[in-house]
């Protein structure tokens, strides 16, 4: 029995995200009795990551780093069973094996002439004693007492009689690479493709898939250490790599060993939250292209900062009221209409600060504004009056936006304007 394709499209994840159909289908095919097995391994390893980052907050960083690897082993033991009670078939690595010395037979022979010793010239061997060398050597070689360097020693004499290079002979009593021997559980080796065949199953991306290989492949090129002394920025780095790689490998297999009722209240828990998302992507967008209705006032400056003279002050419907600049500085105020308006004329009543009478517009510029640019500019001119009277400016435009008043030039003290009503 073969596993589903995996999703190869970002719809198709997509997909999957909300329906979790692929999750139910591999649920069904891996019934309850697989389902407990690969929850228990998952269990125990989070048990020994969490474990793991609690001594490591401790300060006890070697054997925080043994857990962290404790705790990756576990979970890559789950992603095994989860392979088996699939069936689904081995995803082999991509990445080459490690490279071993050639065997001696395709060897090159030496190319180095060796010399005969003084003894060898003075006394030349026989024959019956080179035809019964080769006995001897097989006979201490084969004995299990005799000492690893004798065996080397007589392994290499034949070697030179026969003509080619001395073979390597392993000492019986060193340890095989731990990069090259097989894993005491299948699954857990860089090579073995059980727990790459559950991450692909599970649409598992091949960046993160490498990634838990090389926290695997670190692993066995490494000596951890017995104590926190000998812990090293590297290890550190390491510890780092193997709770991402075990994190990869827990977030893949984890939601394949859901209940049907963790199913169904992960499909709810994602389409109410898309919902929300979506609602508030509406909303938001609302508030930032929608342009609210009505007038809006602004000015390029306030004498004082006052209040009392803001721009609010010249569109209140009150001459008593004013808005000001500061002392002895142009300026301009700003009625904004949303959505844009017809403008017929614009009425404009000048300020003369009541009761200290210092202050008014002399010289002015009406600029008005479609379609985002001044559609017509209009120049004016105010006589000094300690009573200002009403000026109707005819406009005359469609879709006004704005309406500008620019104070080019002041009587006395400073400008400003007491009103500025648009018709």
């Amino acid at each position: 029995m073969t596993a589903a394709p995996a999703p190869t499209t970002p719809i198709d994840g997509l997909v999957e995200f909300f329906t979790l159909s692929r999750a139910s289908a591999q649920l069904t095919r891996l019934g309850d009795q697989g389902r407990t097995k690969v929850a228990s391994a998952l269990t125990l390893g989070r048990q020994r990551a969490e474990a793991a980052e609690t001594l490591w907050s401790n300060g006890h960083t070697a054997e925080a780093l043994r857990l962290a690897f404790g705790g990756l082993d576990a979970s890559l033991d789950a992603a095994a069973q989860l392979s088996d009670a699939m069936q689904l078939p081995d995803v082999p690595s991509a990445a080459p094996s490690p490279r071993r010395a050639p065997p001696p037979e395709t060897r090159e022979p030496s190319t180095e002439i060796a010399l005969p010793s003084a003894t060898e010239t003075a006394e030349p061997k026989t024959e019956a004693a080179d035809e019964s060398k080769p006995e001897a050597v097989e006979s201490t070689a084969g004995s299990p007492d005799a000492p690893a360097e004798t065996v080397s020693e007589a392994a290499g004499d034949v070697a030179e009689n026969e003509g080619r290079a001395s073979p390597v002979i392993e000492s019986p009593s060193e340890p095989a690479d731990e990069a090259t021997a097989p894993s005491s559980k299948p699954g857990r080796d860089g090579t073995s493709g059980r727990w790459r065949a559950a991450l692909v199953a599970r649409a598992t991306r091949p960046s993160r898939i490498d990634r838990v290989a090389t926290a695997i492949a670190s692993k066995a090129a490494v000596t951890l250490p017995t104590f926190d002394v000998e812990m090293t920025p590297a290890l550190a780095d390491l510890f780092q790599v193997v709770m991402d790689a075990r994190h990869i490998v827990d977030a893949a297999v984890g939601s394949a060993v859901w209940t049907s009722g963790e199913m169904r209240w992960a499909r709810a828990r994602r389409a109410f939250g898309a919902a929300v998302a979506l609602t508030a992507l509406i909303v938001g967008a609302y508030f930032v292209f929608h342009q609210p209705e009505g007038t809006f006032v602004s000015a390029s400056d306030v004498w004082a900062q006052s209040p009392t003279f803001s721009a609010d002050m010249a569109v209140d419907g009150r001459a008593d009221t004013a808005w000001l600049l500061p002392d002895r500085q142009t300026g301009w105020l700003e009625v904004r209409s949303s959505p844009p308006r017809h403008v017929a004329s614009v009425q404009l009543i000048n300020t003369a600060n009541s009761p200290h009478h210092d202050r008014a517009t002399e010289d002015y510029r009406l600029e008005i504004y479609s379609h985002g640019e001044v559609a017509r500019s209009i120049d004016g001119h105010f006589d000094w009056s300690d009573a200002p009277q009403p000026v109707v400016v005819e406009v005359g435009l469609d879709e006004v936006e704005r309406v500008r008043f620019v104070v080019r030039s002041f009587h006395r003290t400073g400008g400003g304007l007491a009103e500025m009503t648009i018709r």
